[in-house]
């Protein structure tokens, strides 16, 4: 473009002039489109960085299992499931009596979430577990529960039928643990 206006020019001084504020012109429009894609294209990159970054925990987090009883858990001065545990095909309950009479179980069923099928626990009068007040007796429940995949989070629900002072009762609810 500066070889074409001196060619047409008859004063160099006005060509290198011409020339000057030409390059100048688009000198600095290209100068303050570079800086602006620059800052602004460096403050998105960080932006999607961070969200990234938070969006990545947050999912993590909601992928977590925590172990938790719900709805079957022993209260001061009453009877329900202290503790568990999970391995394999077996998962072992403990309940507990905290109350002031004995507590007669009467049936136990095990369904894991991810399946239909189910194990039943103490189906006969003679299997029934007797609990004394202030004590506590722990039931494994061997095979027949799905087994989950290693890290995955192990669902369960648990219902109970068991007889207070001659009153029956029952009590259901679930049960979580990481495998």
């Amino acid at each position: 473009m500066a070889i074409w206006l001196l060619a047409l020019s008859k004063s160099s001084s006005y060509v290198f002039y011409l020339t000057y504020r030409i390059l100048c012109v688009v000198s600095s429009k290209g100068r303050s489109k570079t800086d602006y894609l620059m800052t602004y294209g460096w403050m998105v990159l960080v932006l999607a960085i961070v969200g990234g970054a938070i969006t990545a925990t947050v999912l993590q987090q909601s992928d977590t299992c925590n172990s938790q009883i719900s709805n079957l858990d022993a209260q001061s001065g009453a009877f329900g499931v202290a503790d568990f545990g999970y391995s394999g095909n077996d998962i072992d309950l403990r309940f507990t009596n905290d109350g002031e009479g004995d507590i007669n179980l009467t049936g136990l069923v095990i369904t894991p979430a991810n399946q239909e099928a189910s194990i039943e626990m103490l189906p006969n009068e003679s299997d029934y577990e007797i609990l004394q007040p202030n004590n506590s007796t722990t039931l494994e429940a061997a095979g027949g529960l799905a087994s989950y995949d290693p890290g995955s989070c192990g669902v369960f629900e648990i219902s109970v039928n068991y007889s207070e002072t001659g009153v029956e009762n029952s009590m259901s609810g679930e049960i979580r643990e990481t495998v």
